[in-house]
C-alpha cells in the first residue's frame, strides 16, 4: 500500500491533473460543490489541498532551497504560535477562523513547493500560467456582467447594499464571489501579476503586461479604489522607465508604444471623468453600520409598531451627526487601534482573530464607523501576532527583494518582475479589510518563493 502511494505521489501526470484542478477550484472556495458536516464544510479546493499535501510528504527531502525551507518553517512556527494563543483569547470564533487560514496558508505553500519538485520548474510554471489566464478571463467577464446588469451571485453583498441604502452606482460594482469590490480588485491585481511573472519574456509578455495594467486601472476606477489607481499608475511608470532605459541601450522602439498608450489613456480617463471618486450622498451616509461599540453615541431608532415582523426584527442603527468619517480618517483610526493593540499586548500580539473581536466588543481607543478589519496586512499581522512574527515575515519578503536585486545582471526581466511583484503585493494588502483570509495571498506568496528559489536554475533564463 505504501509503495502504491509513493508511486502515485511521484507520478507527474496525476500530480499535474490534481494541481491543475486545485488552481481552477480556488476562486470558487466553498461556494462550489460544498458539503456541510456541521462542524466544518468540505469543498473541492480543500479536498484537493489535503490530498496534495499528503502526497507531497514523499517530496519533503527534495525541498533543499533555503528560501523554500525558511518559508515553510516560518509558516509552521506561525501556525504553532497562533494555536498557543487560543486558550487565552476571548473571541474564540474569530480565533478559529484565523488559525484555520494560517493552516491553509501552510498547506498551500507546501503543495505549491512540493508540486514543483514532481513536475519540474517549466511544467509547474506552465500549469499555473495557463490556468491563471483562464481564471483571470473568467472573473473579468463575470465582473463586466455585474457592472452591466447589477446581478450578483447569491450572497450577503446585495443584502448589505439594500440595508445600507447606498446609491445604485455601488450596486453595479463587480464582486464575483467575494462580497466586496476591494476583494475583487485584489484578485484582479494578483492573478494578473502571476501571469506577468510567469509569462516567458518576449513581445507577448510586453503586450500582456500593459493590457493587464490597463485592466487593473479600469477596475480600480470602477470600484473607486484610490489605492488601486495609484498602484496601477506607479507600476506603469516603473515599467515604462525600465523599458525606456532598455530602449536607450538598444534598438527596441516598438516597446515604447504600449507605455505611451497606457499613460495617455489613463490620464485621459481621469481628466475626462466628471467625478473621479463617487461621494455617498449626505442623506444616505451611515444609515447602517455593522456594530455598536460600548460607550458609543450611536442610538437605536425606535421601530413603529405598525411595521411587519421582518422590519421589527431589524431596527436601523443611526449614527449621530458628524459620526461619518471619510476613508482616510477611518483607515488611520484602524491603524492607530492596531498600534494600540500591539503596545497593549507588550508586542506579543493580542492573538488570532482578536483585531475583529476587540472592535466588535468596543474595546478600542479610536472610534470607527462600523469597520472591524485592519485594512492593512502588516497592521493585521503585527497587532495580532506580535513583533516576532512580523519581523520574520518582513525578513522573508526582504530576502526575496535581495535575491531579485542580485539576479539583475543575469536576468533583468525576471528581476524587475519580482521587484514589481513585491510592490504589487504590498499595495493590494491595503485594499481589503482583512488580507489573511484571502487564498490568493497564500498562492501568490508561494509562487514568489518558488520562482526566487530557482534563480540559479538555467531554465529561468528563458523567462
Amino acid at each position: 500500500m505504501i509503495e502504491k502511494l509513493r508511486s502515485f505521489a511521484n507520478d507527474s501526470k496525476w500530480i499535474e491533473i490534481l494541481f491543475t484542478l486545485l488552481i481552477l477550484s480556488f476562486p470558487f472556495g466553498s461556494f462550489f460543490l460544498s458539503v456541510s458536516l456541521g462542524f466544518m464544510t468540505i469543498y473541492p479546493f480543500l479536498v484537493l489541498l489535503c490530498l496534495l499535501t499528503f502526497l507531497g510528504f514523499w517530496k519533503t527531502t527534495k525541498i533543499k532551497s533555503k528560501p523554500e525551507r525558511f518559508f515553510l518553517f516560518f509558516l509552521l512556527f506561525f501556525f504553532a504560535y497562533s494555536i498557543a494563543f487560543f486558550p487565552f483569547v476571548d473571541g474564540k470564533a474569530d480565533a478559529v477562523i484565523d488559525i484555520r487560514n494560517i493552516a491553509l496558508m501552510l498547506m498551500t505553500a507546501y503543495v505549491f513547493i512540493s508540486a514543483e519538485k514532481v513536475l519540474g520548474l517549466e511544467k509547474w510554471k506552465s500549469a499555473i500560467l495557463i490556468n491563471s489566464k483562464i481564471i483571470f478571463v473568467m472573473i473579468l467577464l463575470f465582473g463586466f456582467f455585474e457592472m452591466i446588469t447589477g446581478f450578483h451571485f447569491v450572497g450577503e453583498f446585495t443584502e448589505k447594499l439594500i440595508e445600507r441604502g447606498l446609491d445604485e452606482k455601488i450596486i453595479f460594482n463587480p464582486v464575483f464571489l467575494w462580497d466586496n469590490p476591494n476583494n475583487f480588485n485584489v484578485y484582479i491585481f494578483l492573478i494578473g501579476w502571476i501571469i506577468i511573472l510567469l509569462e516567458p519574456a518576449g513581445k507577448q509578455k510586453n503586450i500582456l503586461t500593459w493590457l493587464i495594467l490597463a485592466i487593473c486601472f479600469f477596475i480600480s476606477f470602477v470600484v473607486e479604489s484610490q489605492v488601486g489607481l495609484m498602484l496601477a499608475m506607479l507600476m506603469a511608470v516603473l515599467i515604462a522607465f525600465y523599458q525606456l532605459s532598455g530602449f536607450l541601450k538598444q534598438d527596441n522602439r516598438p516597446k515604447l508604444f504600449y507605455p505611451i498608450l497606457f499613460v495617455v489613456l489613463a490620464l485621459g480617463f481621469v481628466v475626462l471623468s466628471k467625478e473621479m471618486f463617487y461621494e455617498i450622498p449626505a442623506d444616505k451616509q451611515m444609515k447602517y453600520i455593522n456594530y455598536v461599540p460600548k460607550n458609543s453615541p450611536i442610538q437605536i431608532a425606535e421601530v413603529d409598531s405598525s411595521l411587519d415582523s421582518a422590519q421589527v426584527a431589524a431596527p436601523v442603527k443611526i449614527a449621530p451627526e458628524g459620526a461619518y468619517r471619510e476613508s482616510g480618517g477611518e483607515r488611520m483610526a484602524l491603524i492607530k487601534n492596531g498600534i494600540d493593540f500591539t503596545i497593549r499586548s507588550k508586542f506579543i500580539g493580542v492573538g488570532p482573530g482578536q483585531y475583529r473581536y476587540l472592535h466588535d466588543a468596543g474595546k478600542i481607543k479610536h472610534m470607527t464607523s462600523g469597520n472591524n478589519g485592519a485594512h492593512f496586512w502588516l497592521v493585521e499581522l503585527l497587532s495580532q501576532y506580535g513583533i516576532l512574527i512580523f519581523l520574520l515575515y518582513c525578513g522573508l519578503l526582504f530576502w526575496v527583494l535581495v535575491m531579485a536585486v542580485r539576479e539583475w545582471k543575469i536576468n533583468s526581466d525576471l528581476s524587475i518582475s519580482i521587484i514589481l511583484s513585491l510592490i504589487c503585493f504590498a499595495g493590494v494588502s491595503v485594499m481589503p479589510s482583512g488580507f489573511l483570509i484571502l487564498d490568493i495571498n497564500w498562492i501568490f506568496t508561494a509562487i514568489l518563493i518558488v520562482v526566487c528559489s530557482n534563480f540559479n536554475d538555467k531554465k529561468t533564463a528563458s523567462n
